[in-house]
């Protein structure tokens, strides 16, 4: 749960003889943010990742819901990268 503070944006748009104009950028009212997901690897190296999202990173006390879906295919097996000792002589 976030619990921000009020904050104001100011554009001074003077020189262009329209004024001082304020607005909210962000306010104060409390928001919760969460992620719901999960993976699975199927035969034939198919992955897929599911995840349900409620209130996306760069979104600050917006209500919006994302479901968010990645499928991965792999035509060829990756090998494991060889760990070797190394020896002083």
């Amino acid at each position: 749960m976030f619990l921000p503070e009020k904050v104001m944006l100011t554009t001074d748009l003077s020189a262009l003889a329209m004024g001082v104009q304020q607005s909210v950028a962000l306010d104060s009212a409390p928001f919760v943010k969460y992620a719901i997901g999960g993976d699975y690897t199927f035969p034939a190296n198919i992955y897929i990742n599911a995840q349900y999202l409620h209130g996306f990173v760069q979104e600050a006390g917006q209500d919006k819901d994302y479901f968010v879906v990645n499928v991965d295919w792999r035509l060829a097996t990756a090998s494991e990268p060889e760990v070797r000792a190394l020896s002083h002589s």
